[in-house]
């Protein structure tokens, strides 16, 4: 019977893989709307030749134009047929009303001498916003911004592209026509000029710092750090000013002042339809959005990636994959899936009474079931940290290492993992592994130390096998250890990590009342009538949430 059941659902797939096969991988357009034209700002030009480039490897057929927009004497620029891609002020930047979406984000950033004589004091306190703001309009003391009796005055420089470009929503004084600066033009401009004066500050992009900031003489100037939450020093959660890599994923998870950020858009003279246009700018919501990072860019939060392409969608255009279009109106395929499932699980729930058989259990999470203590799994026999790892000891001696089943219900469904290479030597207490949903992070300590001996190489091809079985299939390493006996007196085994869960769940939900407002729409999310705890509670919240449960809930238990 099992047998007949898997050829029925397999023979009902394949039967219809004529019409669809959907791989993330070979994303192909329809030759049917080739070429596509792209006309952009000189400022995307590099980022947009990147993103063509990609797709027509990933879509072999497809041929993308791309033009630089022709600028007028107003400073607007003149938009022809076809998809636009622009920074900054929209719509003043372009004649008429037209079609646009936020597909990335571009970051202003100051910066200052190395050498300057205050910067002990620089990167203690930082510089709000307000001070930042009251800089542009002409205040030009160092006292003025570090609130001390310094008369030494600023000499303010402002790369002219950000002037004429950009237009940031919190920074009314960024305006061409008022900001009392020092104008310069480009990033190696900008470089010698702060390098030449001890007490000056630049405002520039930080796209100049990734592209070509490289240079010996870049290494002149440093991020100066903004007091975000203005409490007069830079918190060590504020602390991403090291490197253009820290600063863009500071901006990307919320640390960074959103009136320093300006969208970049993607615009039309009408809502895309035809199908290689769309088919583009959803590849560029999901795969393409890496390469935001390389060209300097912020790319979107997950949450915005999907409104999007649900806004894209509407249209009723079908997205074309592996040279297949799935139209919206398709829903054969849907239809017998469905079908499917419903087979397997009737086949299942016959099983389970017919049969003496152990079965797995499965433990993804499902997004709206209370989670409470009397949910978990807890297996005999494993040790367990209190990071939420877990250590076996198998006969040969070398011990296989997991995360537990509390973690992977806070997480939802694990999407990709970073994990260390087999040889490597590792600590206990220190990192071993990255888990990821959808570009957020947890960073995990080893609960032993040793040399990783095997990693679970099926991790590679499903990552969900961690949520599914966290403590059989979903192991992640198998190592030699080399302080076992010692190590083991710290961990937690048996009834009592069963204790020690019901205080885990308290101390989650004090984290959860203390981040998130009780009337926001975000603890809605996570809680359910009566105040219990839904499972996959971190799922749908922000990259910044993640950041603050790293920080205030993991590295507390290290």
């Amino acid at each position: 019977m099992k047998y007949a059941i898997v050829f029925l659902i397999s023979f009902l797939l394949f039967n219809n893989s004529t019409k669809a096969s959907i791989s993330e991988d070979t994303v192909n357009g329809s030759s049917d709307d080739n070429p596509i034209s792209i006309y952009c700002s000189p400022d995307m030009y590099k980022l947009t030749t990147i993103w063509a480039n990609e797709y027509c490897k990933l879509s072999p057929g497809t041929e993308i134009n791309v033009t630089v927009a022709r600028q007028e004497a107003n400073g607007k620029y003149n938009m022809e047929k076809g998809l636009g891609f622009i920074s900054g002020g929209y719509p003043e930047m372009f004649n008429g009303k037209m079609w646009n979406m936020v597909i990335g984000r571009d970051i202003a950033i100051p910066v200052f001498n190395n050498k300057n004589p205050l910067s002990e004091e620089i990167y203690r306190k930082g510089i709000s916003l307000e001070e930042l703001s009251g800089l542009l309009n002409g205040r030009k003391k160092w006292g003025d911004l570090l609130h001390t009796p310094n008369d030494t005055p600023v000499t303010l420089y402002v790369d002219k592209n950000l002037l004429v470009n950009n237009e940031f929503p919190g920074l009314a004084a960024l305006k061409s026509e008022s900001v009392k600066a020092v104008r310069v033009t480009g990033l190696e401009n900008m470089i010698e000029s702060v390098s030449k004066d001890l007490n000056s500050i630049g405002i520039c992009s930080i796209t100049d710092f990734v592209v070509n900031g490289n240079s010996e003489s870049s290494r002149q100037v440093s991020f100066l750090p903004i007091d975000k939450n203005g409490n007069g020093h830079i918190d060590y959660m504020e602390n991403i000013y090291k490197n253009p890599e820290d600063l863009i994923r500071g901006a990307w998870i919320g640390k960074y002042p959103k009136e320093l950020i300006t969208n970049i858009y993607a615009i039309s003279s009408n809502k895309p339809v035809a199908k290689a246009e769309v088919t583009f700018l959803k590849w560029i919501l999901t795969g393409g959005q890496e390469f935001e990072a390389i060209s300097g860019f912020s790319s979107l939060l997950m949450t915005e990636r999907s409104s999007k392409i649900a806004q894209l969608t509407e249209s009723g255009t079908g997205i074309t994959i592996s040279g297949k279009n799935y139209a919206s109106a398709d829903k054969s395929l849907l239809v017998l899936f469905i079908t499917a499932i419903i087979i397997l699980i009737t086949y299942l729930l016959v099983s389970r009474f017919t049969t003496t058989a152990k079965v797995a259990v499965s433990v993804i999470p499902q997004l709206g079931r209370i989670f409470d203590d009397t949910y978990i799994k807890i297996p005999a026999g494993l040790f367990y940290d209190k990071t939420h790892t877990w250590a076996f000891m198998e006969p040969d001696g070398m011990v296989k290492v997991g995360i537990d089943d509390f973690l992977q219900h806070i997480t939802g469904p694990i999407t990709s993992l970073k994990m260390k290479k087999p040889g490597e030597k590792i600590l206990k207490g220190k990192a071993v592994l990255s888990i990821i949903n959808n570009g957020k992070q947890l960073n995990l300590y080893s609960p032993i130390s040793g040399t990783i001996r095997e990693s679970n190489e099926e991790l590679n091809q499903d990552t969900t096998i961690i949520n599914s079985s966290p403590y059989s299939e979903g192991w992640v390493y198998r190592i030699e250890p080399s302080k076992w006996l010692k190590e083991i007196d710290f961990l937690i085994i048996g009834n009592k990590y069963q204790e020690w869960l019901k205080s885990e769940f308290a101390r989650l939900k004090e984290f959860l009342s203390s981040t998130l407002k009780h009337e926001s729409v975000e603890f809605a999310n996570v809680m359910q009538d009566g105040g219990e705890l839904k499972d996959g509670v971190l799922g749908d919240l922000d990259p910044e949430i993640w950041e603050d449960f790293q920080t205030n809930f993991i590295d507390q238990t290290r």
